[in-house]
């Protein structure tokens, strides 16, 4: 599956395999997604949002789930007021 000489492989604690499957809607989906975080917009092209970045939504499975701008607001509001404990007996198995 590897491809990978015994003596190359022995070298690494653990070796994960990701398995890419195939899904058009969702490959297209973050292929177009990558292109618009590089993307610059010209100072002269008449775009109404020209410089701002496009409004992203988070995805899974081909479905939007959640607008970006709110799941930012979400993760702000969790950092400041959400202050997770762990118990003891979760830290000692952690």
């Amino acid at each position: 599956n590897l491809k990978l000489e015994p003596t190359l492989i022995s070298r690494f604690d653990l070796i994960y395999v990701l398995i890419d499957r195939v899904d058009v809607k969702v490959d297209t989906y973050l292929a177009n997604h990558i292109i618009r975080l590089y993307q610059t917009h010209k100072d002269d092209a008449p775009d109404e949002n020209k410089g701002k970045r496009p409004a992203y939504t988070v995805m899974h499975g081909g479905e939007e789930i959640i607008p970006l701008h709110l799941l930012t607001k979400y993760i702000t509001y969790a950092r400041k007021k959400v202050n997770p404990t762990i118990s003891a007996d979760a830290r000692s198995d952690l």
